[in-house]
């Protein structure tokens, strides 16, 4: 599982609103399979100093479908993801996308008394 240039997620890297977190991909599957589990890697930096890793945040994920809706999800998945935090990087397991088309997977970071969130695209699926 590693990031390929030209391949999905629609970027690999993303800031929250008001910029206090980027969020970076380490890693995430090649081709998303319909029905099948998988996982992504990211690690959240600061805002301001893009070089400083953060490993004291809480991180919250949720992905689903909007269908053309311009905020939430008109769906989201069938399982909740399962969120670990080990030495700065944040393993999300569990992902499980039921349909084809494309799912957002929406980061929540939340340190101190700054929160933010940003999303990622993923197309699905191969068969």
């Amino acid at each position: 599982m590693r990031p390929d240039a030209g391949e999905h997620p629609s970027a690999r890297r993303a800031y929250t609103e008001g910029h206090h977190f980027l969020i970076k991909l380490l890693s995430f599957p090649r081709a998303i399979r319909l029905q099948d589990y998988f996982k992504v890697r990211l690690t959240v930096y600061d805002g301001n100093d893009p070089q400083r890793r953060l490993s004291d945040v809480h991180v919250e994920v949720a992905a689903g479908m909007a269908h053309g809706m311009a905020e939430g999800f008109a769906h989201g998945m069938q399982s909740a993801p399962k969120v670990q935090m080990r030495e700065g990087v944040v393993t999300v397991s569990g992902l499980f996308f039921h349909m084809p088309g494309v799912w957002t997977m929406r980061v929540t970071v939340h340190h101190g008394e700054d929160e933010g969130t940003a999303s990622f695209q993923f197309p699905c699926c191969e068969q």
